[in-house]
């Protein structure tokens, strides 16, 4: 029973054409890597990195490009607003500039309660830690850092679709899942 449960590195001869993992830079692992760093687009890319890739190559795409999408709307909201919109929220939303200056304080932590609970929108969260005082090497470890659990789940559930241990992986992605909702939920 236990080797049933048991993760398997996922086996092909890198020279096999016919397998996309044989094929570096093809372009579906393009368009893995794009689709997650639009961001609008994150399950499903996440999901088929898993589907085409196996878990662990599919999540470290989906992982690349979610980096790179978060990363460039928050270098374009720094660069376009930083300095000014933050003081017409000061200004005009004073609860708003409480949350900035939570955020402020705890730049690390209030990252990754944003991206582990599945609630708010990476784009918008993108944007608030723009506006924020955070540092870019603080957003980024933390973004990397909460959006990693998703991503392997999600990829981990996208490889059971097209692998023989179907139920093996759908329950180790129901485990995970259960297991980051138990950590948010203490964390909260």
């Amino acid at each position: 029973a236990a080797d049933r449960l048991a993760v398997r590195w996922p086996e092909h001869d890198p020279d096999d054409a016919e397998h996309p993992a044989g094929r570096p830079l093809g372009w579906r692992t393009l368009v893995v890597v794009a689709t997650s760093a639009i961001a609008f687009a994150l399950l499903p890319a996440r999901f088929a990195g898993g589907a085409i890739f196996g878990w662990l190559e599919g999540a470290a795409l989906a992982q690349i490009g979610t980096l790179l999408g978060c990363w460039t709307t928050f270098a374009v909201g720094r660069r376009l607003s930083h300095g000014a919109v933050d003081a017409i929220v000061a200004r005009r939303f004073p609860r708003a500039k409480a949350l900035l200056d939570f955020i402020s304080r705890h730049e690390i932590e209030s990252n990754l309660v944003l991206r582990l609970t599945p609630v708010g929108n990476s784009f918008a969260t993108n944007l608030l830690f723009a506006i924020s005082s955070s540092s870019s090497r603080t957003f980024l470890a933390a973004t990397f850092l909460g959006t990693l659990p998703g991503t392997v789940v999600v990829a981990l559930l996208g490889s059971a679709t097209t692998s023989s241990e179907l139920a093996a992986r759908l329950l180790g992605g129901a485990l995970a899942l259960a297991v980051l909702g138990v950590g948010v939920a203490f964390w909260i």
